[in-house]
């Protein structure tokens, strides 16, 4: 219906949703690439960037509660899953002083 009535609308929207997704596909290939190599070698700049992944999740529940999608239990357990990942990481980069 939406292709009858308003087809630059449909082929805009059909537009954005495969931007979306490539730019989904890219972060999180960039995630994983992040995670193999420098996150395994306990630099500390990756604990800080990982954080990124949850916060974007935030966002998409904020978006679906007030859009009513119903999605928000799974990327609430997705978000407290990347949270305690990095919750439990958390001394192995930054490990206690001893004097």
């Amino acid at each position: 219906m939406l292709t009858r009535e308003y087809p630059n609308v449909a082929e805009d929207f059909l537009h954005a949703v495969k931007r979306n997704l490539i730019t989904s596909l890219g972060v999180g290939l960039y995630s994983l690439t992040i995670l193999k190599y420098p996150f395994k070698q306990r630099e500390r700049w990756t604990w800080f960037i990982m954080w990124i992944l949850p916060l974007i999740m935030i966002e998409d529940i904020i978006y679906g509660v007030s859009k009513g999608f119903g999605f928000e239990y799974f990327f609430g357990g997705l978000v407290a899953l990347a949270a305690l990942g990095l919750l439990i990481s958390f001394r192995s980069f930054f490990p206690r002083k001893t004097n």
